[in-house]
């Protein structure tokens, strides 16, 4: 019967491995969220930008004033994605990315900002919904902001507008991840080592 609660003993150190590694860091599904993958119109040697969309992104420029681009403001790496229209009007970024109806994810992404007088605003949509918006003011240095979004469809539309009349908002290292229902770890463990006893001890009473 000790080999038994061995056994089980071992199984349950097992299933707790098991639970810590399903409770890792779930995958970001943002292609290029750190917009270091270049750009579809790449390296201009004369403007010293990236031109083009972010690898994986779309962009539509506003109605007029449109001006963002991959650029120097980075808060890692060598690149951020920068907003700097002065018509009034958002340029947008926008990525499609596979969900799953019904399930919360966490979106996550760092921003900086230089505002003077004028008209700048940083504005974050997830399918239809508006989850973040803010206007800054003087200098703000790169801070994380976080939001969350609830999807409707096997695929959702992740959108920032900015646009910023006298300098720059930035962004970057954005990140969607999928708030997962799972079971209790402890509730795992004891349910899997629960299972394996029964069948252990029922193996040593036949023999």
């Amino acid at each position: 019967m000790s080999n038994v609660k061995s056994v089980v003993f071992a199984v349950a150190l097992g299933l707790m491995g098991m639970a810590g590694a399903a409770a890792a860091a779930p995958m970001n599904l943002v292609t290029n969220g750190g917009f270091e993958g270049g750009t579809t119109g790449g390296y201009n040697g004369v403007t010293g930008r990236m031109d083009g969309a972010p690898n994986g992104w779309s962009f539509t420029p506003a109605a007029s004033g449109s001006n963002a681009f991959v650029g120097l403001y980075a808060h890692s790496g060598f690149y951020g994605f920068q907003f700097e229209a002065t018509g009034g009007l958002d340029d947008a970024l926008s990525q499609v990315i596979a969900t799953t109806p019904g399930t919360t994810y966490d979106i996550s992404f760092f921003a900086t900002s230089l505002a003077f007088s004028g008209t700048n605003d940083l504005r974050v949509t997830f399918g239809t919904d508006t989850v973040f918006t803010k206007v800054f003011s003087g200098y703000n240095a790169y801070a994380e902001f976080t939001a969350t979004g609830v999807a409707s469809g096997t695929s959702t539309a992740l959108r920032f507008l900015g646009q910023n009349s006298t300098a720059v908002n930035a962004i970057d290292d954005v990140s969607v991840t999928a708030v997962a229902a799972v079971p209790e770890p402890a509730s795992f463990v004891l349910f899997g080592a629960g299972l394996v006893g029964l069948t252990m001890v029922r193996r040593a009473r036949r023999a």
